[in-house]
């Protein structure tokens, strides 16, 4: 038996195996081990949020589709399940769609925000932002390349269908839904600060990355909790001890740098 965890959540088969098994007695969970894999999975398809009052178990999706899973955590024979790819290194494409596909989204919607657009469709036909999120992915493929060994054809055309896929007309999601949650997606690990910084590692300036940054960090929407305890600490405690704190950027570094130089600039 294999148990997949599909949840948009980086190592959700192993967080769930890690539950299960602290019910078990030590036994049992070396029973299991042997005849129960926990895979982790990549899995990337937007779903805008739903109307179905009248049918609850209809749910629209767009039509692009990718479910990757860990090759190496099945317990076999593995499974052939239509649109199921498996791989021997799963972190590369769990990175490869969080900093390109949610980051790319993120900055849509940040920059959106600014100008006043409601649907993240609406901010990505603009040029302006379709140019820094273009940017941004870009930046960002330059660490996933030089660590994974993508080649530059392929994170190309994977760059292309994620624009391409933002601009799809029957999906209609709202700028407040995407941005919010502002600190969560300005931490050291998540779809902002973390390419930017590897990035740097690799002699790239991540300037488009920064001015999504920037505008993650005014975002100021006053039906997120989130988004009005950034603004509170801002005020209080000033740009550079938020980035310290909820970035883990230090300070006079040169990440740092940029993104208050543009988070001043910034309208």
């Amino acid at each position: 038996l294999n148990i997949i965890a599909c949840e948009n959540m980086v190592g959700a088969s192993e967080f769930l195996k890690q539950k299960v098994f602290a019910h078990l007695e030590p036994q049992e969970a070396s029973n299991l081990e042997s005849s129960v894999g926990f895979p982790n999975a990549a899995v990337d398809r937007i779903v805008p949020p739903q109307d179905n009052s009248h049918d609850m178990l209809l749910v629209s999706v767009e039509p692009y589709f990718e479910w990757i899973t860990d090759k190496n955590a099945f317990v076999p024979p593995i499974p052939s399940i239509p649109g199921m790819q498996t791989v021997d290194n799963l972190k590369a494409y769990v990175e490869r769609k969080i900093f390109t596909l949610n980051t790319g989204h993120a900055i849509s919607a940040y920059l959106g925000y600014r100008k006043g657009y409601s649907t993240t469709k609406e901010a990505i036909q603009d040029e302006q932002i379709h140019s820094v999120v273009k940017g941004a992915m870009e930046e960002s493929g330059r660490y996933l390349m030089h660590h994974f060994n993508f080649s530059l054809e392929e994170h190309e055309k994977y760059i292309e269908k994620t624009l391409k896929r933002f601009k799809n007309p029957n999906l209609i999601d709202e700028i407040v839904r995407v941005a919010r949650q502002p600190i969560r997606k300005l931490g050291p690990k998540d779809r902002l600060v973390y390419p930017a910084k590897k990035a740097l590692e690799i002699g790239i300036n991540p300037s488009n990355l920064v001015k999504g940054i920037a505008a993650a960090l005014k975002f100021d929407w006053q039906g997120d909790d989130e988004a009005l305890t950034l603004q509170a600490m801002i005020k209080k405690e000033g740009i550079q001890r938020v980035l310290t704190r909820i970035c883990n950027i230090s300070e006079g570094s040169v990440l740092s740098t940029l993104i208050i130089d543009a988070f001043n600039k910034m309208p």
